[in-house]
């Protein structure tokens, strides 16, 4: 028997694409939601004729390993520079870490190719998965009240001994802080500090195979070959002399988008996107009986800077 709620995930960086590190769980364990588990393959059908009816069976193919895996916003808890335990997906997303002494953790983006990539065991109650050579994409959610939400998609390589049975080990997570709440956002867009419930933002990472016949997959690796990062937000409609999305969408004029989860050291997180433009024209929506904005925007790279649609900073 193996029971849905029992299961852990542990996670580790890989020092060469498709390598197992072997995550422990004394250093590795993150603290995740439910995780789901899928094979990404296909059935190669026999194209031969038969004196009778009927097909021969088909060759099935694995190709990746997919997993996603929700997890809370949060940081380490402690020193503002302390780096949370969920950095290492971050990095697998095409966003490098950069740590300020005694200051913040930053994660950016990149253009990067062959940009780092994360092994993953999933422990489901009596039964491992591993997914070695793991890059994704993430979406941030955030309600107001709540606690903010991050959904991790990774794909890696497909292997036939992807699942063995093993005991699912003790676990340290680490990460001691309760995730903040989703209050004194300090959220702004366009200099407008709106009065939001909820904010989203998705990375949009889109992930691509390199085939090789030489590899023992067929698939040398997984990579992260574009982007396209988007979000939403609802602010309260307020006079158009305060705020005019009407006339930001018609001159598709750009300006920052700001969030903030949390106010304490060591688990607050700044949200970024310094370039955005409404991609939808505005529509209205309810909330309490009051008209709100729906508005959906894209975040986009300066031709002078590049690379920086998106900023997290863990401080």
């Amino acid at each position: 028997m193996s029971l849905e709620r029992k299961s852990l995930i542990l996670a580790k960086t890989e020092v060469s694409y498709g390598v197992d590190p072997v995550p422990v769980g004394a250093t590795d364990a993150i603290l995740t939601g439910a995780v789901s588990y899928e094979i990404g393959g296909r059935s190669l059908e026999r194209d031969v004729v038969l004196p009778n009816f009927g097909k021969l069976t088909p060759v099935n193919v694995g190709e990746a390993i997919k997993l996603s895996i929700p997890v809370e916003m949060r940081g380490a808890g402690g020193a503002a520079d302390a780096i949370p335990r969920i950095g290492r997906l971050f990095r697998a997303c095409n966003m490098p870490e950069t740590v300020s002494a005694g200051v913040s953790v930053g994660y950016s983006l990149t253009s990067i190719e062959d940009g780092e990539s994360v092994t993953l065991y999933w422990y489901a109650d009596g039964i491992l998965h591993k997914a070695l050579g793991c890059v994704g994409t993430v979406k941030l959610s955030g309600k107001s009240g709540e606690y903010g939400k991050l959904a991790f998609e990774f794909t890696g390589i497909y292997a036939g001994t992807h699942a063995t049975d093993q005991a699912t080990p003790s676990a340290t997570f680490g990460d001691a802080a309760v995730p903040p709440r989703f209050l004194s956002a300090l959220f702004s867009i366009n200099a407008y500090a709106g009065a939001i419930e909820n904010f989203e933002v998705d990375l949009g990472n889109e992930i691509g195979k390199r085939t090789d016949a030489n590899s023992a997959s067929g698939i040398l690796r997984y990579r992260i070959s574009d982007r396209n990062v988007k979000g939403s937000c609802d602010p309260r409609v307020v006079a158009l002399a305060t705020y005019n999305p009407w006339t930001a969408w018609d001159a598709s004029t750009a300006g920052a988008i700001t969030a903030r989860f949390g106010s304490a050291v060591g688990n607050k997180v700044v949200v970024n996107l310094p370039n955005c433009t409404l991609t939808d024209a505005p529509k209205y929506g309810a909330r309490e009986k009051e008209r709100i904005y729906q508005l959906a925007f894209g975040a986009y790279p300066t031709l002078a800077a590049q690379n920086n649609e998106l900023t997290l900073t863990f401080s």
